[in-house]
């Protein structure tokens, strides 16, 4: 390493609910980081903590700067407060519930001065907590703006678990490096996004305004999964899954590009409010409900060729979220009071609606979201065409369900999109919400 004297200053920004056994951890390790601690400094933003984390700060860390919000502010706000006030030439965001090896920090500095002038952002490996397996090395997007994580899970010493970019779409949020004065030049993270899928945002809008986004597998850190976001509901974070994506669509691609692909994410939003509700469409067809006959004893239509029919259809998860919403909603009626027309409450349909929630929040941030499309195709440097390849596979489609991925399949072909982004042909990655939490 260079001398001291000639290091850049680097101010180190966690996001803090609740989280202050993480907060232990992930400070101990920043302690006894090899790069010089007097150039570095640490950003605490609570958000709302009722666990006694801001005293615990005060009392073991009071070097550590804090900066208080009364109410959860989510992820994205919150790190653009501190890199407002930080002093840093650099900025270093990691999740409250990360360890950083004590080479991390130097890692992650060396590489980044050793980059070309355009490299704005670079991205760590991300470990599970044990070291076994990957986190994140490697981040890419469907056309749609979600994100996904290759290799996620794979053995650390894998083909597939050491599979290293150079650049990246994105930096995973929970472990990056940034020059500071370009994260305010570009805006700082999206803060209507609130959470989730603002790295990707981050990344993308980069990208298009001319800078690079790096990887470093030297730098190495270890995630411990969902410190905190595994103690909200699942739904509250499909809103946001579906309504960041869209929104990044309309402001970082160019217009043309936005024309063609449009109506492919809408189409495919509703198909997934469809798959995931598990009602039957024929329940819904104008006209007298179809008589029911008895079934013979082995015929078709008995409960195990049904059920055979329901597998072939759907898949077993389809299955399984169809017997679900049965349950959910025999348990309203009979406690709940809860006719079957009110039975929308239940845990599966509430994921299911809460796509359509998300486009709702879509259209009240519609005024915002154009002004900030201005301004980003204004500055634009780099046109879609030139940042496809780091997508990845563009058309991948975010919903493993069968009656999802044959719509994919004929909206991209009816709709000519496949020679638009000149991806392969896609291959189903999982479920989008999967995705996205496995950065949280």
């Amino acid at each position: 390493m260079e001398s001291s004297s000639s290091l850049p200053r680097v101010s180190v920004i966690t996001v803090n609910l609740d989280g202050q056994a993480h907060l232990e951890v992930l400070l101990d390790s920043l302690a006894h980081q090899t790069y010089p601690a007097a150039h570095i400094e640490v950003w605490v933003v609570d958000n709302g903590s009722r666990d006694g984390s801001r005293e615990w700060l005060a009392a073991h860390h009071p070097q550590a700067r804090l900066i208080e919000n009364a109410r959860n502010e989510g992820f994205a706000r919150p790190n653009n407060q501190a890199a407002a006030v930080a002093t840093g030439d650099l900025l270093v965001l990691v999740n409250n519930d990360m360890k950083l090896a004590p080479d991390w920090l130097e890692r992650m500095v060396e590489f980044f001065q050793a980059s070309p002038p355009d490299v704005a952002c670079v991205g760590s490996r991300i470990l599970n907590w044990d070291g076994s397996a990957v986190d994140f090395i490697r981040g890419t997007m469907a056309f749609n703006g979600m994100g996904f994580q290759p290799g996620h899970g794979a053995p650390v010493d894998s083909s597939e678990g050491r599979d290293f970019p150079d650049d990246l779409l994105f930096a995973c949020g929970g472990a990056l490096l940034i020059r500071r004065d370009v994260f305010l030049e570009v805006g700082g993270f999206d803060e209507d996004h609130f959470a989730y899928y603002e790295d990707v945002d981050l990344g993308w809008r980069l990208w298009v305004l001319g800078y690079r986004v790096r990887f470093c597998p030297e730098a190495i850190c270890h995630h411990r999964h969902n410190g905190t976001s595994s103690r909200f509901a699942r739904a509250g974070k499909v809103v946001l899954f579906e309504r960041n994506a869209l929104a990044s669509m309309l402001k970082n691609y160019e217009e043309v590009t936005l024309a063609r692909l449009w109506p492919a994410a809408l189409l495919l939003a509703f198909k997934r409010v469809a798959v995931r509700s598990g009602l039957e469409r024929e329940a819904f067809r104008f006209g007298p409900p179809p008589p029911r006959a008895l079934p013979e004893e082995g015929a078709s239509g008995s409960r195990p060729g049904k059920l055979l029919r329901a597998l072939r259809r759907q898949g077993p998860i389809g299955v399984i979220r169809k017997v679900a919403v049965v349950i959910a909603r025999a348990i309203l009626r009979r406690w709940g009071g809860q006719t079957e027309e009110s039975s929308v409450s239940s845990p599966i349909l509430r994921e299911a609606y809460a796509t359509v929630v998300g486009m709702e929040d879509l259209i009240d941030l519609l005024p915002r979201i154009r002004e900030k499309r201005a301004v980003i195709q204004a500055r634009r440097r780099r046109t879609d065409a030139e940042l496809f390849a780091l997508f990845g596979d563009a058309l991948t489609p975010v919903e493993g369900h069968p009656d999802y991925l044959a719509s994919h399949a004929q909206i991209l072909r009816v709709l000519g999109l496949d020679d638009l982004v000149r991806s392969a042909e896609p291959q189903p990655a999982g479920d989008e919400v999967v995705a996205a939490e496995q950065r949280a």
